[in-house]
């Protein structure tokens, strides 16, 4: 074996930028000597197919790549796939061009059964023999099934173990089940890679560059660093069926462009291949004697020249500590190929032009293939309608002057391919089609009819030749019940005829629902008496009416026909009605024909009531009419459920306790406070009975409970007052519970009834009493709200010049330039001095009381004593340094800015306010309170903060930032004290002598107490 150890050192060597290795997979045990052959005597060219339906011929030039290839009688191929075995043309993944069993799409030929294992090579061999490492190792399908069936793709710029892409990433989408050793294996709808797509043109099996290695590659790979063999097409011969033909020379590998080939499409691509430069080496040299250095040791798979080039090359040796060969895979730079592409389709409703779907595509580069659909979520299909189509399509641009040109095929159109339901979602399956229908532009009224799409050019498609808008029809329910898929193609003749060698950007689909037919049955019943009387009241063990509801919304298709009720019954639904007593079935038809748009009623009579005030029904529509598809919309058809009851109901509201709010002074425990509790019950019942009802009170924090049974309530509201004696509290908030009719554990003296949502959820109300415990006092000392300063500022202003060096190649012409870098530096200093000032102030009060909403810094608040109120104070920090300091600055421009100190310095605002109310604690002291920012609006240099009181959430009850004044106030005006932190404001300002503060006396009215608001009531 002629095996070659490189001890060469290398130039431009950047394993980040080497690109693609397909896989370093199958390991082969012998070697042998064996002549040169060349494969492509056993294969034959057509460059000509005729359209077995419409007798349409395709002839391309004998230059061109072949519109398929057939292996010759007697052959090893011809033999295994018989000799009328065709292998269509293929453009894969719009790079690489070989010869597949699977037909392109559109080709009436094309049959979805085809699949890439009908590749002899796909299925002839098990490689690896489990040689993997652990993670190489989970990339097979079933390694006891087939090692040339991955469960994903490899990225084709990485040879090492990282490069997988992971689970379902395979480039090839499974579209049949396998047989091996007399089991099935099913992975249809899979993405995996195969190990082999296609064959070349000359009849040699193509390497995929997807196919993930069955060892991969260390990721410190160099050539220098493999045992390459040369000449590897003479030392093959005993490697069994299959692997043979691998090692073999193509035509191409033949060719006498080999060496050029290797030169200007391998190394650079590839190009940690090149040699190092020698003394006096031009590149173009080095890359001359990089290439006829290599060119034995490279096998060409494919014609470089038509696509994407694939090579091969083999190593003795790649696991640690196993020896054997292996092989890599290389692609080349890729050239450019004609390409027609569908850029835009879409389908427009024609009574308003409404867009239903849109699908879009990249219209500059054949190499950038990114698809856009856009699907109006509101958009249904509506039978019998007629629906426009509008297409656009492509002739790309093409690398390489004079290689684009105007297509040839005629006529010129598209084809439409209809599918309906199951259809949608297979491959290659219509209910209808309509080949190269001839469809051209509109421009004004008339259609503009073209022959050929010239290079660079986009043909639309909108009209026929007589001006006839392009459409197509939705059919009648009998033919399509859900949903349509509306495709389109630019046809095979394109492609047969070389115009169009890539064929995944072909075509262009969209699906859309068909609307339905649906009946459902509305959300609410009526009930009426036997008079027929509407009534929402039950009296126990009487007989009512139940009256339901059915409609149509939408659907062409009557409900019911007489003549054919087995497939068209009348609407119904299914009724079941409870009561205290137990539950019936009830099956309710209607007696007439339902159209859309209307609403029809179904009855239930003489249904009974129990010995309880209530009935409940539930209903929905029934299950026959969702089999005929007479229902599609399952939303609407419930089921639905309905109680009516005679409501039985008390409640319990407004619950207070005094005293509610109590004083400490600074440091002192809460200590205790005789307490009364008053509380507004309610008793509503059918027949107005008054009722004892029992009441419980309970502390939620100590579990304290009093218990009331004494009291007989009427048929109305009702104010009950109770004195809980002493009660020892807490700081801050105390919470208590008032809870009528309670379950005591054997249940409710009285059940309640209600016919929406919980009856006893209204049964329990939550108050507390807050005990506040005084703070230090905190006062503004002396008023202070404005500083006045001027302010000295340095400003440096930086001139800077730079340089570039040139860049010169190896034969002394520039060819770049360096990065700027300074060169000279240059400066100057000068002053600007400028007045500024800082104002700090307190800007309102807003005062909330029952009584009244409003600014007391100019008004007098009102209140009663015993009631709470809110107190919003908005405090304003302001300066004009931000607007008026001069800024530093930077043209963008290297070399030119200028500098200022000292820098502009936002300001913090302080994060309290103090007041002092006109009531004291029992030392004597005033009571004050701390008030936090509850907003913040402005920048820092116009800033207000509104402070409020502390928030409260007793009990889990509503929020707020109440505070009270007490019960026993006297009526008469009382002064709130508002005093602000004093602080010293912006920081780098001008020393001056006093810190800002503020303070406000803010005037409060006592008006009569909450005592005034009792109305009469029961107190025990």
């Amino acid at each position: 074996m002629n095996i070659k150890k490189s001890v060469l050192t290398w130039f431009n060597y950047c394993i980040a930028v080497v690109i693609v290795a397909s896989a370093y997979f199958g390991f082969w045990q012998s070697t042998n000597a064996h002549a040169v052959s060349d494969l492509s005597n056993s294969v034959i060219h057509h460059h000509k197919w005729e359209n077995p339906i419409t007798g349409e011929v395709i002839q391309r030039e004998s230059s061109e790549p072949p519109i398929y290839i057939t292996y010759k009688s007697g052959s090893t191929l011809g033999n295994y796939y018989g000799a009328n075995k065709k292998f269509w043309q293929e453009m894969y993944k719009g790079e690489y061009l070989w010869y597949s069993p699977v037909p392109p799409a559109q080709l009436i030929e094309s049959n979805k059964d085809e699949d890439r294992y009908q590749i002899r090579d796909n299925r002839l061999r098990v490689w690896g023999n489990g040689f993997n490492p652990a993670e190489a190792g989970t990339w097979f399908v079933d390694r006891t099934f087939n090692h040339n069936l991955k469960k994903g793709s490899y990225d084709i710029d990485k040879r090492w173990t990282y490069g997988y892409n992971g689970y379902n990433t395979g480039t090839t989408k499974i579209k049949v089940s396998y047989s091996y050793k007399n089991q099935v294996y099913n992975y249809i709808g899979k993405n995996y890679e195969w190990r082999y797509l296609g064959y070349s043109d000359s009849g040699s099996i193509v390497d995929n560059p997807y196919f993930p290695p069955e060892y991969p590659t260390e990721p410190d790979w160099h050539p220098s660093k493999k045992l390459w063999i040369w000449e590897p097409w003479r030392d093959f011969s005993s490697l069994g069926a299959g692997h043979y033909e691998e090692s073999q020379r193509t035509t191409y590998d033949l060719s006498g462009k080999k060496s050029k080939w290797i030169e200007e499409l391998f190394l650079t691509k590839n190009p940690e291949f090149v040699l190092e430069q020698k003394p006096g080496e031009t590149k173009k040299q080095v890359y001359q004697r990089s290439a006829n250095y290599w060119k034995d040791a490279i096998l060409l798979k494919n014609n470089p020249e038509w696509s994407t080039g694939i090579a091969r090359m083999y190593h003795n040796g790649n696991a640690p500590g196993k020896d054997g060969l292996w092989y890599m895979v290389w692609v080349l730079k890729t050239p450019d190929q004609p390409n027609l592409r569908v850029t835009d389709f879409k389908i427009i409703d024609p009574e308003n032009g409404k867009v239903l779907g849109h699908v879009y595509r990249n219209a500059e580069k054949n190499s950038v293939l990114s698809t856009y659909v856009k699907i109006d979520p509101q958009a249904n299909l509506k039978r019998g309608k007629e629906y426009k189509i509008t297409a656009r399509v492509k002739n790309m641009e093409i690398e390489g002057e004079g290689k684009g040109k105007a297509t040839t095929y005629e006529p010129l159109g598209l084809d439409l391919h209809l599918a309906y339901d199951d259809n949608v979602h297979l491959v290659g399956s219509y209910d209808e089609s309509h080949y190269n229908e001839l469809n051209h532009e509109k421009a004004g009224k008339s259609p503009v009819g073209r022959t050929s799409i010239e290079y660079l050019q986009t043909a639309g498609f909108e009209v026929d030749n007589t001006g006839a808008e392009w459409s197509f029809t939705v059919p009648e329910a009998n033919i399509a019940k859900e949903e349509m898929k509306i495709r389109i193609e630019i046809p095979i003749g394109h492609y047969l005829a070389g115009e169009n060698v890539i064929s995944e950007d072909d075509f262009a689909e969209i699906t859309l629902p068909i609307e339905k037919e649906d009946i459902g049955t509305l959300k609410t019943a009526n009930l009426t008496e036997a008079s027929g009387l509407p009534t929402e009241d039950i009296m126990p063990n009487t007989a009512y009416d139940l009256h339901f509801y059915v409609n149509k919304p939408f659907g062409e298709t009557p409900v019911g026909d007489p003549n054919n009720l087995a497939a068209n019954p009348f609407a119904s639904l299914q009724v079941i009605v409870k009561n205290s007593e137990g539950s019936k079935v009830y099956n309710v038809v209607a007696e007439k024909t339902l159209y859309e748009g209307q609403t029809i009623q179904l009855t239930v009579k003489n249904v009974m009531s129990g010995n309880e005030p209530w009935l409940e029904a539930e209903w929905q529509i029934r299950q026959v009419h969702r089999d005929l598809l007479q229902s599609t919309v399952i939303e609407n058809d419930g089921p639905y459920q309905q109680r009516w009851q005679s409501e039985v109901n008390i409640a319990v509201q407004n619950f207070e306790l005094f005293p509610q709010v109590v004083y400490r002074a600074q440091g002192q425990p809460a200590g205790s406070e005789n307490v009364k509790a008053c509380y507004e019950v309610t008793n509503m019942n059918p027949k107005g009975d008054s009722r004892q009802i029992v009441h419980v009170i309970t502390n939620m924090i100590t579990g304290q409970k009093w218990t009331f049974d004494d009291v007989f309530v009427g048929n109305k509201e009702q104010k009950i007052c109770k004195d809980l004696g002493t009660v020892n509290l807490v700081i801050g908030d105390n919470p208590f519970m008032v809870e009528v009719n309670p379950d005591t554990g054997g249940g409710r003296r009285w059940k309640e009834y209600l016919n929406n949502g919980n009856p006893y959820a209204d049964n329990v109300d939550e108050q507390s009493i807050l005990v506040v415990q005084n703070i230090a006092e905190q006062y503004c000392e002396t008023v202070h709200t404005r500083n006045d300063w001027s302010q000295k500022y340095t400003k440096t202003r930086y001139y800077q010049t730079y340089k570039q060096d040139s860049i010169r190649d190896e034969d002394g012409y520039i060819i770049g330039w360096s990065a700027p870098y300074p060169y000279d530096e240059y400066l100057f200093t000068n002053h600007e001095t400028v007045a500024h000032y800082e104002t700090y102030s307190i800007e309102q009060a807003i005062f909330k009381s029952r009584d009244y909403d409003g600014d007391i810094m100019t008004d007098k608040g009102k209140i009663r004593a015993g009631y709470g109120f809110e107190l919003e104070i908005d405090v304003n920090y302001q300066t004009n340094v931000d607007k008026t300091a001069p800024k530093p600055w930077n043209m963008g421009r290297p070399g030119q800015r200028e500098d200022v100190y000292p820098l502009v310095v936002p300001v913090t605002m302080p994060e309290a306010l103090y007041i002092e109310m006109p009531y004291t604690d029992e030392n004597g002291q005033p009571i004050r309170y701390k008030l936090e920012p509850i907003a913040i609006k402005g920048n820092w240099d116009d800033k207000t903060i509104t402070y409020g009181l502390p928030q409260r959430d007793a009990f889990g009850k509503e929020t707020n930032r109440r505070i009270y004044f007490n019960e026993t106030v006297a009526n008469g005006t009382y002064n709130i004290k508002v005093d602000t932190e004093a602080f010293y404001g912006y920081t780098p300002k001008t020393p001056v002598p006093f810190l800002l503060c503020d303070s406000a006396n803010l005037s409060i009215e006592v008006l009569g107490s909450n005592a005034d608001d009792v109305k009469s009531h029961v107190t025990q």
